[in-house]
């Protein structure tokens, strides 16, 4: 084994160590939040109850375990597995403030968060959705890598350097593993911004699915290309703040994601007839979705971060975070909405619950004071 190869694979250990950690602790701090809100547990709301008590086997941290986690037993293992190597990869991200982001690093912070996608894909569908999921992404992308190389369509002219390992037909297997990470993350985002259904709602989540994943790259060119891991022939025109990649590249992009977008929504459409996958983007579960929503968040806020300060891009931090901003943005709002809602809910729930017992006791008190001679 090189000492590359064994750099990885101690890292990746390491990280999904401190990753199931983490895990455990972020389950303890949500059972004891949950404990001390006993009197809104005492009497949930119906969407509250749905929150808490159907998960649809996703195994989120500190969830209960449900009659779907019995039925799914390993959906329930990789919705926690999910956390915990979405965990580890924040760990190695945060390491790239310190050494800017080795090779090894970069390969195990791929392979954890590219897991972390896997994971939670089978969470939803099991392992049949999980496996398709990624044979979709990982073709697909493979495929558009493989023609943009040999023709210069659809991302335009360039060529990888081979400092990112294995490659076939020029592709960099590592790359393909990249999409992953962050394509089934942003179509479930996409789905939680415009909703299920098809007609003009199907349209609009695979535009949506597309541009939140081609945003993405509005960093990661930049990142990539500086790092010598890949080049252009044809830099310009290029997007304001992005100097050196071509605007044909960001076109390339979206047309790419969004047919992977198209496939998976039609995926995710058999996998809920033939396996009993659930729903994507329910406000009503976010806990469910958790972990696709915190990584895009988490990339998007980590790469505005790591362009402002470590990597001193401030042009590509401020193009990237103006282009993904117009899809994290209204994802936080849309959280936060429906957590509030959730929240007055459960709270009026629990006063008219209150309410009637006080009713009871007042019949109940008048009933003791008139004694069974005055009834």
């Amino acid at each position: 084994m090189s000492s590359g190869t064994t750099q990885v694979v101690s890292v990746v250990a390491g990280t999904v160590a401190l990753g199931y950690l983490a895990y455990r602790g972020l389950s303890r701090l949500s059972r004891r939040r949950r404990d001390r809100e006993g009197v809104l547990a005492a009497a949930p709301s119906p969407v509250e109850a749905d929150a808490v008590d159907d998960t649809s086997g996703d195994g989120s941290a500190g969830s209960n375990p449900t009659g779907s986690d019995r039925r799914y037993p390993l959906r329930a293992l990789a919705g926690r597995a999910a956390w915990v190597t979405f965990a580890g990869a924040v760990g190695v991200q945060m390491t790239f403030a310190l050494n800017g982001g080795t090779i090894p690093l970069t390969v195990a912070s791929v392979v954890l968060m590219a897991a972390t996608a896997a994971l939670h894909a089978t969470s939803v569908g099991g392992w049949r959705f999980g496996v398709g999921m990624v044979g979709i992404v990982a073709v697909l992308t493979w495929v558009a890598e493989a023609v943009g190389i040999a023709t210069g369509f659809p991302f335009g002219e360039y060529a990888y350097t081979g400092s990112l390992g294995p490659e076939l037909a020029g592709v960099s297997l590592l790359v393909l593993l990249a999409w992953l990470t962050l394509a089934y993350p942003a179509f479930v985002v996409a789905t939680r911004l415009v909703g299920e259904g098809g007609g003009l709602r199907r349209v609009g989540r695979i535009a949506l699915a597309a541009l939140a994943l081609t945003a993405w790259d509005v960093f990661l060119d930049p990142q990539m290309v500086d790092a010598g891991n890949w080049g252009w022939a044809n830099p310009e025109p290029s997007l304001p703040g992005t100097p050196g990649i071509p605007l044909t590249n960001y076109a390339g992009w979206f047309l790419t994601s969004a047919v992977i977008a198209a496939l998976l929504d039609l995926w995710h459409g058999r996998a809920r007839r033939l396996w009993d996958a659930r729903d994507l983007g329910d406000p009503s579960r976010q806990r469910a979705d958790a972990v696709p929503y915190a990584v895009y968040l988490w990339t998007f806020a980590s790469c505005i971060l790591g362009n402002l300060t470590f990597w001193a891009r401030p042009s590509v931090a401020v193009a990237g975070g103006l282009v993904m901003g117009t899809v994290a943005v209204p994802l936080v709002a849309a959280l936060a909405t429906a957590r509030r809602r959730r929240t007055r809910e459960a709270l009026s729930g629990t006063r008219e619950v209150v309410s009637g017992d006080r009713e009871v006791l007042s019949v109940d008190h008048g009933a003791d004071l008139a004694g069974p001679g005055r009834s």
